[in-house]
C-alpha cells in the first residue's frame, strides 16, 4: 500500500487457513460506543476487563477459550451462542523436569511417529471398535478419553467413532452426561449440548473450566436461535427478546477458513485469470499446493492441505515444494505449472471423499459454511495424510509429469 513493487520468479503464499478474522454482518456495529475486539485480532497491549460488562459472541474454539479466561475478572459476562459445540477437556499441565528429560531422550522416536502418523499427532490409535467392548468397558474407556490430552479424544478413541453414527452417539451421550453433571442449571446445560451435529462433524474445541463458568451468577447464556441479534446500539446488543448494555464486546466469530487469505491477495494467473474467480465454486488444487493456470505459485497450508495436525501436514507440503523447486532449478526450468488433469483428479478425490464420510458435516467451517455466500466445498484433504504421501511419492517417481515444466 506504499507503492513498493517486488518482483520474483516464484511466489509461495504461506498465509495459513485461519488468518482472516470474520465479523458477522450485524447492523449498527459501527455505532457501538464501547470497546470491540475480535479474538483473532487481539491487541498486544492488555485489555482492561476488571469490573466491566462484557459480551462474548461465539462459542467456537476461540470463544470457549476466552470465556473462562476472562470470567473471573469481569463484573458481568453475557455469552451469545449460535451453535453449541462438543467441548472436552484440554487437560494441559506443566511439564515436570523429569518429563522434560524423557521428552528430550525420546525426541527422535517422537519425530518418527509424527512423520509416519496418519493424522500427524503423537496420540496412538486405538485397537478396537465401540461395540467390541461391553457397556461397562466402554464407559471406563470413555472416562479415560475424557481425561486424555487434547486431540486424543479424536485420534485415540474407538476406531469407528467417525464412521459409525451409532458409535458416535455413544460418545456424544457420554459427553452430554458430563456436561449435565458440571452445569447446575438443567436449562443452561441443555443449551450447551449440541443438537445439530455429531462429534467430529465440526472441529471439537478443547477447554479448561468452560462449563464451570456457567454456574457463576454473573454469567448469562443467550441462545441466538431463540433470540437472534437484531442490531447493535450505541450502548450494547439488541436481540429479539430485548437489549443488554455492555462496556466491551468480544467477537469470537471465527475465520474465513482455508481460502480466505488467498482469495483476498489479488492473485492473477495466465491471461489475467483471478484466483478468486477460478475458485468461485470452491478451491481446485493439486496436493493442496498449486492450481492450474497459476504457474510458479504455491500455497502450502491452504485448502485441501490437512485433515488432522495442520502444522504437520503443512510441513509435508513445504518439504515437497522445497524438493520440487530444487528439481526445477537444477534442471534449468523457469516455469512449473500443474497439469489440469492432475488437478481434476485430486480435487475430485477430495470432493468425493467428503460426501462419503459421515463425520464431515457440511454445517462446519470445514465446508466454508460459517461465511455467508461462500461455496460449500470441502476445504481439507478428505483422503488423509497417507494419500498425500503416496501421491507425492508418485509425482517424484514419475519425474514430475503431473506438472508442465518449461
Amino acid at each position: 500500500d506504499d507503492g513498493t513493487v517486488f518482483r520474483a520468479p516464484l511466489l509461495v503464499a504461506a498465509t495459513g487457513v485461519l488468518s482472516v478474522p470474520y465479523f458477522p454482518e450485524v447492523p449498527g456495529r459501527e455505532s457501538f460506543r464501547g470497546e470491540q475486539y475480535h479474538t483473532g485480532l487481539w491487541p498486544a497491549t492488555p485489555v482492561e476487563l476488571a469490573g466491566k460488562r462484557v459480551a462474548v459472541v461465539g462459542t467456537g474454539s476461540s470463544g470457549v477459550q476466552v470465556i473462562p479466561a476472562i470470567a473471573g475478572e469481569v463484573a458481568a459476562l453475557t455469552v451469545y451462542q449460535r451453535t453449541a459445540n462438543w467441548c472436552t477437556p484440554l487437560n494441559n499441565a506443566p511439564i515436570t523436569h523429569a518429563e522434560q528429560v524423557r521428552l528430550r531422550a525420546e525426541f527422535e522416536s517422537m519425530c518418527e511417529t509424527l512423520h509416519t502418523s496418519v493424522h500427524g499427532f503423537l496420540h496412538p490409535a486405538h485397537d478396537r471398535a465401540t461395540f467390541d467392548d461391553s457397556e461397562e468397558e466402554r464407559r471406563a474407556f470413555f472416562e479415560k478419553m475424557w481425561n486424555s490430552p487434547g486431540f486424543a479424544k479424536l485420534t485415540s478413541n474407538y476406531t469407528d467413532l467417525l464412521l459409525d453414527p451409532a458409535a458416535n452417539a455413544q460418545w456424544c451421550a457420554f459427553v452430554a452426561e458430563r456436561i449435565r453433571s458440571i452445569v447446575k442449571d438443567p436449562v443452561t446445560a441443555d443449551m450447551l449440548i449440541p443438537k445439530d451435529h455429531r462429534f467430529g462433524e465440526k472441529r471439537p474445541p478443547f477447554v479448561a473450566g468452560y462449563y464451570e463458568v456457567f454456574n457463576d451468577e454473573h454469567v448469562e447464556l443467550v441462545d441466538l436461535h431463540e433470540s437472534p441479534i437484531v442490531r447493535m446500539t450505541g450502548t450494547g446488543i439488541e436481540t429479539t427478546d430485548g437489549g443488554r448494555d455492555f462496556d466491551i464486546v468480544v467477537w469470537a466469530t471465527g475465520f474465513d477458513f482455508g481460502t480466505g487469505a488467498l482469495t483476498r491477495m489479488g492473485i492473477r494467473g495466465r491471461e489475467g485469470l483471478a484466483l478468486d474467480d477460478y475458485w468461485a465454486d470452491g478451491p481446485r488444487t493439486f496436493l493442496g499446493v498449486q492450481s492450474a493456470g497459476f504457474p510458479n505459485f504455491f500455497f502450502p497450508g491452504g485448502p485441501h492441505a490437512a485433515a488432522g495436525n495442520n502444522p504437520r501436514y503443512n510441513g509435508d507440503q513445504v518439504d515437497f515444494i522445497t524438493d520440487t523447486l530444487v528439481y526445477v532449478r537444477d534442471r534449468g526450468y523457469c516455469t512449473i505449472e500443474v497439469d489440469p488433469a492432475a488437478e481434476e483428479q485430486w480435487t475430485g478425490m477430495v470432493d468425493r471423499g467428503a460426501t462419503r464420510a459421515p463425520a464431515f458435516g457440511e454445517s462446519s467451517y470445514f465446508f466454508g459454511a460459517n461465511i455467508p455466500g461462500k461455496p460449500r466445498k470441502y476445504l481439507l484433504n478428505s483422503a488423509g495424510r497417507p494419500k498425500l504421501h503416496s501421491m507425492i511419492a508418485d509425482v517424484v517417481k514419475n519425474g514430475y509429469t503431473a506438472f508442465h515444466l518449461s
